[in-house]
């Protein structure tokens, strides 16, 4: 397997486990591996996907703030922001203090309720 291929795979597989759809991922991964900006056309062609899934899959990276749009003479075109990296670990981050901390600290508190609820005497 060609190395831009396992990136590509890396980079949708992080997408899914981030919420994102396999959709989304895979258009990241083309703007991020091309050295030049894309328009929604030359998106299309490198994926495959249709021009209204490219579409709503940019707008996704966009509101994410993980792909810029620029305006051309007459079209838009697409690249990433180079701190990619930084809405991974951010989004990473706020999992884990949003959603696994407090979900240990009731496990916590119901194993010592539990403890509690055997030790007493019936």
């Amino acid at each position: 397997m060609e190395i831009k291929e396992k990136i590509i795979q890396d980079i949708v597989r992080m997408s899914n486990f981030l919420g994102m759809s396999e959709g989304s991922g895979m258009v990241f991964a083309t703007i991020l591996l091309s050295k030049d900006p894309l328009t929604m056309k030359e998106i299309k062609e490198r994926t495959g996907y249709s021009i209204s899934s490219v579409s709503i899959y940019l707008n996704q990276l966009v509101r994410k703030n993980l792909i810029i749009k620029m305006k051309n003479i007459r079209t838009h075109l697409y690249m990433a922001k180079k701190d990619f990296a930084d809405f991974y670990i951010s989004t990473l981050k706020e999992i884990l203090f949003r959603d696994i901390k407090p979900l240990k600290e009731k496990l916590e508190e119901y194993k010592n309720l539990s403890l509690i609820h055997i030790s007493e005497p019936t």
